[in-house]
């Protein structure tokens, strides 16, 4: 059997079942996901427990990936600001000795 006559053996049941059902609404709201996994080579995993353990996995990852994200940040943020001092400072340093040249030419 191919992906497609399963989908549309899929659409065929939701259709069958109809809104009174028990199972068709359900089946209905995890058409798209069902789908999207035949048509990727995944099984599909339509348990509650595949759903929260999957969606557990997919918290871990974003919020592993925040982590890297604000570390780098937090990285850049501190070079950016020590590149910043480093040229104040330089400038404080020419605009000093410029106001000593100037101070001394001055006193001629």
């Amino acid at each position: 059997m191919t992906k497609t006559e399963e989908i549309e053996i899929l659409k065929s049941a939701i259709e069958k079942l109809g809104s009174d059902s028990y199972l068709g609404p359900w089946l209905s709201s995890v058409r798209a996901e069902v789908e999207l996994e035949i048509r990727s080579d995944f099984l599909p995993s339509p348990t509650l427990a595949d759903a929260t353990a999957r969606y557990n996995a997919r918290i871990q990852e974003a919020e592993a990936e925040a982590a890297r994200i604000i570390s780098s940040a937090k990285t850049e943020s501190k070079r950016l600001i020590d590149e910043a001092v480093a040229y104040a400072r330089g400038v404080r340093a020419r605009l000093a000795a410029d106001l000593r040249r100037a101070a001394e030419l001055a006193d001629r």
